[in-house]
Formats: C-alpha cells, structure tokens, sequence
C-alpha cells in the first residue's frame, strides 16, 4: 500500500516544496521567529513527515532505499534545525546570528529538493506483480464435466 500511496504523498511533496518560497521564506528572511515555528505547523508542511515516511517505506526493497532514508535523515535534521533556532529566537536568545533561519531556509530547499528527486525515482519504480495467471474452473451441472480456463 505504501507503494501505491507514493504518488499522493509525491504530490503533497511537491505542493509543499511549491509554497516553500511563498510561506516559509519571508518569516525567515525577517527573523520572525514565531511565524516561522507556526508556518511549519500548518499545511502543507504539517505532514512533511508522514508524506516523506510513506516513500520511505514505499521504497525501502528498491536499490535507492539507502539514498532514500539519507535524504529523508538530511531533510527532518534541516527542518528541526530551523524549528529549534525559532524556539530559541521566541525566548530572546541573543546569540543568534541574524543569518541563520536564512541559511537554514536554504538548507531545507536543498533538502527537499533531493527528496522529492529521489522519492520520485523511488516511487517510479513498478510493483513487483504476481505474473501467475489465475486458474478458475466451471463444472458443467449436466454432464460434470469440469472446464478450466486461465483469467
């Protein structure tokens, strides 16, 4: 099933990575700490974890599962490094540099950037089916006889 969800949480990904320059990237231009923690708890980045697990698992017996789960590792480390900066920010650290979110916002475009590439390989390739054809009988309630036939 993870497999088959790939594409919805690709897509969720991508709206994600479309609304990055619109949502999260003048807070962080501006050093507002608050917007920034609450941006990342609203859609659509509110489920970037679960979209970029369902991948994960979804292409965890494929041959990029390695490269996989270490650009999910980079992204959620990029992610919760900007949501610890804002935290320490909203209690009045002052030793924070003033480029910071800016250079984490940076870190987390280039993450989902790599994310999204490799998932989306992932993700494209096929299940692996059944090829057995199904057998199915009918008996005839007449004669009794059975016929075979493949579906």
């Amino acid at each position: 099933t993870n497999k088959l969800a790939s594409s919805t949480s690709l897509r969720a990904l991508g709206r994600a990575q479309r609304q990055l320059p619109s949502k999260l990237l003048p807070p962080a231009q501006s050093n507002n700490y608050i917007a920034v923690k609450t941006c990342l708890r609203e859609p659509p980045f509110d489920t970037l974890r679960k979209d970029m697990l369902v991948l994960v698992r979804g292409g965890e017996d494929g041959p990029s599962a390695d490269e996989l789960v270490l650009a999910y590792k980079r992204l959620i480390k990029s992610v919760e490094d900007i949501d610890a900066t804002s935290s320490l920010g909203m209690r009045g650290r002052s030793d924070i540099d003033p480029f910071q979110l800016g250079v984490e916002y940076e870190e987390i475009e280039t993450a989902l950037d790599l994310f999204i590439k490799v998932g989306s390989e992932a993700a494209g390739i096929p299940l692996q089916e059944d090829t057995r054809q199904m057998e199915v009988g009918s008996i005839d309630s007449r004669s009794g006889k059975v016929t075979s036939r493949v579906i």
